[in-house]
């Protein structure tokens, strides 16, 4: 599980492509949702599919704003990912280490 760093109250920007089975997917007309949990805290995520030429990027974001709650520490997330027909995945968890911003006080 590739585990990544963020310091709480920056931006939070995830960004890869969607592959089902080790290929490339054309996730048309899917919708996604993220939750990320972490000690003693849950936040929903923003998410967004974006295809191009029969390939999908998923980017997971945060904005400053909606971090105020979050603890620094290890936090889990996941991707479900809803075709229009009602089909449902779970991508594998992620790991995020939430730093607290030493200019944030």
């Amino acid at each position: 599980m590739e585990c990544a760093v963020h310091k709480i109250g920056a931006s939070l920007a995830l960004s890869g492509p969607v592959k089902i089975g080790g290929n490339d997917a054309d996730l048309t007309d899917w919708t996604a949702a993220s939750t990320l949990r972490g000690r003693g805290f849950e936040s929903r995520l923003a998410c967004e599919l974006t295809i191009a030429a029969g390939k999908t990027t998923l980017t997971v974001t945060a904005a400053p704003d909606d971090q105020g709650h979050w603890r620094a520490g290890e936090a889990e997330m996941d991707v479900k990912l809803i075709s229009p027909q009602g089909y449902t995945l779970i991508t594998s968890s992620a790991r995020l280490t939430l730093q607290r911003a030493v200019t944030e006080g």
